[in-house]
């Protein structure tokens, strides 16, 4: 759900749970439920796997001073990780400092503007790559992943973003937005000054 509340603000819904995926807190949680039992190594390739497979076979790249600046100044997102730990949100408390670094890992996968625009065209396609003709992820799945950026991907935008543009959108910190109109396209434009 989205939080109605600033992604900056250090909250958690009535349940004391993180409002969703796309916020630091629910991201995290997320992270921490991806292959849990395997190493962090293993862990992140699949992740770049499944990107990989989602862009039609192309493979992403990986910004190392983007994940380590994330990981060394953010005492923000640290400090959401311990207070979601605190809450029990984890299944596994303390796989948190994981979950928090493969995270960050992920945030610092870097792909091209056009690549990213068949991630947008696979999920505008079922979750089927238009490159490849794989089936990449469930339909059920692709259906969960464009509502909630249809509701709540935009951060503080989401809700005026959704009256206005109508269609499921991502938007990122480096001024990428990822937009897909279920059953037609998928699309990402790109520039610094965005969001």
């Amino acid at each position: 759900e989205p939080s109605g509340r600033s992604v900056r603000e250090l909250c958690l819904d009535h349940q004391d749970r993180p409002h969703n995926p796309f916020l630091p807190g629910g991201a995290m949680v997320c992270a921490s439920l991806i292959k849990p039992d395997q190493p962090l190594a293993d862990r992140f390739d699949h992740i770049v796997d499944v990107t990989r497979r989602l862009a039609g076979g192309v493979s992403p790249g990986f910004c190392n001073s983007i994940f380590l600046t994330e990981r060394r100044s953010s005492p923000r997102n640290h400090a959401i990780a311990h207070m979601v730990r605190e809450k029990n949100g984890f299944p596994d408390a303390r796989a948190m400092p994981d979950a928090l670094d493969l995270w960050f890992m992920g945030c610092a996968i870097e792909m091209s503007t056009e690549d990213l625009s068949v991630v947008a065209a696979t999920l505008a396609n079922g979750g089927v790559s238009p490159v490849t003709g794989e089936q990449v992820l469930s339909v059920s799945t692709v259906r969960a992943v464009l509502s909630i950026m249809f509701s709540c991907s935009m951060y503080d935008f989401s809700g005026e973003y959704a009256w206005l543009c109508g269609v499921p959108s991502k938007s990122g910190a480096s001024g990428v937005i990822m937009m897909v109109v279920p059953g037609v396209l998928g699309c990402a434009v790109y520039s610094p000054r965005l969001d």
